[in-house]
């Protein structure tokens, strides 16, 4: 799910201006709409089907879950949380994971980071080698890199890594490390 530089006044503004495009015929606003699952036939949408499709091309299921993400304090949680997830802080993870149980389904980096098994299918079709904020690293490197062992997640990890892999993920991206000669590792070198 990529917000990238998104907030809620940015998200709300894309809302505005793809309604008043699909409203004026606009034939890029009526592919998008149908892309979201959305048929317009060249009518105008209301707010909350614009708002919908936003979310969708944001990679959220609908403009609440769209609306949670962008939450300030939910933000810092998922930074906070792959943050212990790299640094293999197994306590601390668990700590923000009772607080925040759900973002394991909300945040695909931490998804990723955790080893849920279908965290491969959530990535967007040729997306497979861009970097997710806020850790601004690449699936595979996000999979490979978290230092976070138990909970059973080993099985998960390597059947992910294979999965990125087959998709066309990167073996070669690196990571900046203070811990290593060369001050960076190759995400098979993480693992």
């Amino acid at each position: 799910m990529e917000t990238g530089a998104l907030d809620m006044a940015a998200a709300r503004q894309r809302a505005a201006a793809l309604r008043q495009a699909a409203a004026a015929g606009d034939e890029l606003a009526a592919l998008r709409c149908r892309r979201a699952g959305l048929e317009t036939a060249g009518a105008a949408i209301e707010l909350a089907q614009a708002q919908h499709v936003v979310a969708r091309e944001s990679g959220f299921g609908d403009w609440p879950s769209l609306c949670e993400a962008l939450d300030p304090e939910r933000q810092a949680a998922e930074a906070a949380l792959l943050d212990a997830l790299l640094a293999g802080e197994n306590e601390r993870a668990a700590a923000i994971l009772q607080r925040w149980p759900e973002l394991p389904a909300q945040s695909l980096p931490c998804a990723l980071a955790l080893a849920v098994p279908d965290a491969a299918q959530r990535i967007p079709e040729g997306h497979v080698n861009e970097a997710l904020p806020p850790a601004d690293l690449p699936p595979l490197m996000l999979v490979c890199a978290s230092r976070h062992r138990g909970s059973g997640n080993e099985g998960n990890r390597l059947a992910l890594a294979k999965a990125l892999v087959d998709a066309g993920a990167d073996v070669n991206v690196t990571m900046r490390e203070a811990e290593s000669i060369r001050g960076c590792r190759t995400a098979l070198g993480a693992a």
